[in-house]
């Protein structure tokens, strides 16, 4: 196993030193992640290579922008052969990502320290995508990438303009339109454990002067027979490793015993029964041994359609999305079960967006008409060992958002723009029900309705709780040029009807100190509502005669409030080294936790347990966050082989005053490591050989050299971080068609993703997938 890993590193060694000694004469191809400077959001921004829909609605170079964004180009997309959006996010600095996520989630990823499915609004051409009802941004391989054009990565608040959600940043997915004629490009990939992949997209324009039609048809497969998310280490799913965790001592014939070293033997020997023993703290429907639950392959699928099309100023699109993945990834065999492939959370979001947009001499004007809609598969399920009589238990969410938006834009002197804009949302939700013996009926649910339609035989109607809310907001924005000073401020009303007003105040400024160099700075507030889905959770079972609770609604839950200040300086020196460096500092209050309280406080029928949960403001809490983010580009390092190296480094130092918060909750708000770095080189050791290597790793910086778990535990006790290398390919077998190969986790690394939930039910780590390898072609057509 050893000399394997030696025999890997030796040749990835080689691959990167090749291209030194090689002086062949290629054609310059450049193909770079641009960092933009800072928070637009959708108006078009002209830059010297690319329109920007980006951050602030203000239309000015991307340049004269103070904050910071990063834009992935359409030709990095296809060259690194990201399929999904975390596949983008991996090499951007200060983000986390987690393939496997959860089974309600997805894949998921952490951007500044918070988890980015909840505290990121993201965006298909600037119009959002995140049903109200969700917990989190739900998402596979079910968005437009390789659609698209550009994807737009916004660091730092944008509640100023967009609203709740906004927290953490923005990222804006922008399709493709056609320049001229027509264009059609197609992907395939396949690879082990079942995978494969398709995706195509095709799409033209024509007509004469004004009467020009832009149109365009996509569509994307991805499926998974098994995600090979196994881990080496046995003690991940072992189901006494929950209670090992919980630091419970099993106590037989006198002798204290720590929940991992039990075996079969010694609870034999005491005269346990195996089956008690496993009724008892398992669940009555576990099926595995001691110490392994029995495990199938975990699958996962996503599929998606779009359409888009534009003619005179009106914009017309609609995406059509799917995602279904294993309902246990990322939960603990003692509560769910991990023996059946049909145990799945499946959903669908359909988002159709009408648009009008027409410009004057000082003026333009923006209308948007979206209507989204989430419906969660019916037949969606979860393995459980808790329910007496049965292993399956269904569950059921939906909703509907009608937005109305309204923007418009003034240019009445020469460097100042000003924005003002008001938007709509009324919203019908059905959050999540509770666990159900059958699948739900779909028509006991009526869209914008709080009819009551629905009545268990045993559980009555708790967790059904259909409600409609509206969301009403006005914004304005400025931009302001003032000789080497750009300023940009704004601020947003929303009166929510479940959680009244917020209001969000943001002002950034850039100073330019020459061509090469520029300073920022940005302040603003933020905030997260409570998504219906966890302010109405509802879970209780049958149980003993009775109903044990688990979690209760409160609908009493406010948002979540952060103030954040940032600085930065990006600068170019020697003409090939690019620095772009964030400094950031963000406060949390009235955090949204999980709390106990004894059953009796409630009036809970035929209850049977002593304490329940419900989720909470922590009104004394806070949390202050201080964070470094480093990106340095060095462009044809070796200039005959057209090699860049980009370099990400963050830091982050979390201190918390959290009274009367468990631990639990502590470790998963304190999830993002304290050093976290990327290293990308790419380069063309021979003209149509693209070779990427990117590389990551977590806490100690020393894992950058030693990448061999194995060798690393041996000359360091203390293992905290890992190390993690994809590996990308690609030739150019004509001037359309290219094939690819991709390697995931190189070193098969063993490490662990985002915790699924914040609750008790997690593993004790979320294992990642293992080393996987994809191989396809890229056919291109313009």
């Amino acid at each position: 196993m050893i000399r394997e890993k030696i025999y890997l590193l030796l040749l990835f060694i080689f691959s990167a030193i090749l291209p030194v000694y090689s002086q062949l004469d290629t054609a310059q191809v450049s193909f770079e992640k641009n960092v933009l400077g800072p928070q637009n959001l959708v108006f078009n921004i002209d830059s010297a290579s690319h329109k920007i829909i980006a951050a602030g609605r203000i239309s000015r170079n991307i340049e004269e922008l103070p904050l910071t964004v990063y834009v992935i180009s359409h030709e990095e997309i296809l060259l690194n052969q990201y399929a999904s959006l975390v596949d983008v996010l991996r090499s951007l600095p200060a983000v986390m990502v987690s393939q496997p996520g959860s089974g309600e989630l997805g894949e998921s990823f952490q951007m500044r320290g918070l988890t980015g499915n909840h505290y990121v609004k993201i965006l298909i051409n600037g119009i959002p995508v995140k049903p109200s009802v969700v917990s989190g941004m739900p998402f596979g391989s079910q968005l437009p990438i390789r659609q698209a054009e550009r994807i737009e990565v916004i660091y730092g608040t944008a509640s100023a303009i967009y609203g709740a959600d906004a927290v953490s940043g923005v990222i804006n997915i922008v399709t493709r339109e056609a320049d001229k004629g027509t264009f059609g490009r197609g992907d395939i990939a396949l690879g082990p454990g079942g995978y494969n992949y398709i995706n195509f997209m095709t799409g033209g324009k024509g007509g004469k002067n004004n009467n020009i039609l832009q149109y365009s048809f996509y569509g994307s497969k991805t499926e998974y027979n098994d995600m090979n998310i196994g881990a080496r280490n046995s003690d991940v799913f072992n189901p006494l490793s929950f209670y090992q965790k919980q630091g419970k001592v099993f106590t037989f014939g006198g002798v204290d015993y720590n929940p991992l070293d039990l075996t079969e033997g010694i609870l034999l020997s005491n005269g346990v029964d195996l089956k008690d023993f496993k009724d008892q703290y398992y669940g009555k429907e576990y099926q595995g041994s001691l110490t392994e639950p029995d495990r199938e392959a975990l699958a996962s699928s996503s599929h998606m359609m779009g359409l888009q099309m534009e003619f005179r100023g009106i914009h017309l699109s609609y995406n059509n999305m799917y995602r279904r993945t294993h309902s246990s990834l990322g939960l603990s065999p003692v509560f769910y079960k991990y023996n059946n492939p049909q145990n799945f959370w499946g959903e669908n979001i359909r988002q159709t967006n009408l648009g009008y947009e027409k410009d004057f001499r000082f003026m333009s004007t923006k209308t948007n008409f979206s209507n989204l809609v989430y419906r969660m598969d019916n037949n969606s399920n979860m393995g459980v060992t808790f329910v007496e009589n049965t292993d399956v238990v269904y569950r059921y969410s939906a909703s509907n958002d009608v937005l109305l938006e309204q923007v418009f834009s003034f240019h009445p002197l020469t460097g100042l723009e000003l924005v003002a804009g008001a938007s709509w949302l009324k919203s019908g939700n059905l959050p999540v029900t509770n666990y159900l013996l059958s699948p739900f009926n779909v028509k006991l649910y009526k869209i914008y309705s709080t009819e009551d339609n629905y009545n268990d035989s045993i559980m009555g109607k708790f967790g059904y709780n259909p409600l409609v809310f509206s969301n009403t907001s006005a914004f304005f924005q400025f931009f302001y040029e003032l000789k080497k000073f750009r300023f940009l401020g704004g601020i947003r009303y929303d009166h929510n009807t479940l959680y009244n007003n917020n209001t969000s105040p943001q002002l950034a400024v850039l100073y330019k100190k020459n061509k090469k160099t520029s300073l920022r700075l940005s302040a603003g507030t933020a905030y997260k509502a409570p998504p219906s889905s966890i302010t109405y959770q509802s879970l209780a079972y049958s149980e003993a005669g009775g109903i044990h609770y688990k979690v209760i609604p409160n609908s009493k839950l406010e948002p979540e409030k952060f103030s954040t200040l940032e600085y930065g300086i990006n600068t170019t020196f020697w003409h090939k080294f690019e620095l772009d460096q964030s400094f950031y500092f963000y406060r949390i209050t009235h955090h949204i936790i999980p709390e106990s309280f004894p059953v009796s406080s409630f009036s809970l029928p035929l209850a049977v347990n002593d304490s329940v949960t419900q989720w909470v403001n922590s009104r004394n809490s806070v949390s202050n966050v201080i964070g470094s983010q480093t990106n340095l580009r060095i462009h044809n390092v070796v200039e005959s082989v057209k090699m860049d190296v980009e370099l990400n480094l963050s830091f982050l130092q979390r201190k918390d005053r959290l009274p009367n918060v468990t631990e639990l909750v502590k470790d998963y708000l304190s999830l993002m490591p304290k050093h976290e770095g990327k290293l990308k080189v790419s380069f063309y050791p021979i003209e149509p050989l693209y070779i990427s290597i990117e590389s990551q790793w977590m806490s100690k910086w020393l894992r950058l050299f030693i990448p061999f778990e194995s060798i690393y535990k041996d000359l360091f006790k203390d293992v905290d971080g890992f190390y993690s290398m994809n590996l990308t390919g690609s030739y150019s077998l004509s001037p359309n068609l290219r094939a690819y190969f991709k390697v995931i986790n190189l070193f098969d690394e063993n490490y662990g993703g985002m915790n699924a939930t914040v609750l008790e039910e997690n593993l004790i780590f979320n294992p990642q997938m293992r080393r996987s390898f994809r191989f396809g072609l890229t056919y291109d057509i313009n």
